[in-house]
């Protein structure tokens, strides 16, 4: 692939709408829409149960990450084209993500055929990943949203 990513690792989903999570997922537990309410649109991505993907998506699992991520021009985009798109991060695999088109690098830039110039990213922290899909959940990549604050919300809506 353009990215050099491994054969192994799943591909993100971005979604436009949180209804457009019945497309891509199965057996949601109550809480997903908790966390979809208070991080969505923003930097959490939820790993979830897929339903009928592409094994490249899920790296042959059957799970998917899936995040509203908080841009105008991408969620547009998303809007425009129906929605949900596989996407990652604008950089080579193991090198650190492009936070504007003009920090996209020479060897990726020769890689690919356009570039969308949708201004700088919030920056280098990546999104947290979260993966509801285990019980109990469990933070497979830290980033803008702590482990502490995601247990704290579950805690919140476990409470009677």
């Amino acid at each position: 692939m353009v990215k050099g990513r491994p054969d192994g690792k799943p591909i993100p989903l971005v979604l436009s709408s949180v209804t457009d999570i019945h497309r891509v997922s199965q057996n949601l537990p109550d809480f997903f829409f908790h966390l979809t309410d208070r991080f969505w649109p923003g930097g959490l991505t939820i790993v979830i149960e897929s339903k009928g993907l592409l094994p490249v998506l899920t790296a042959g699992g059957g799970t998917v990450g899936v995040r509203i991520p908080n841009n105008p021009l991408l969620l547009k985009i998303l809007q425009t084209f129906g929605g949900p798109m596989a996407i990652t991060s604008a950089n080579l695999s193991g090198e650190p993500p492009a936070t504007s088109a003009q920090e996209i690098g020479g060897e990726l830039a020769s890689r690919i055929d356009m570039i969308v110039d949708g201004g700088k990213t919030p920056g280098p922290i990546p999104s947290t990943v979260y993966d509801i899909s285990v019980s109990p959940p469990l933070v497979r990549r830290h980033g803008v949203i702590s482990e502490e604050t995601l247990v704290k919300e579950l805690a919140c809506y476990n409470k009677p």
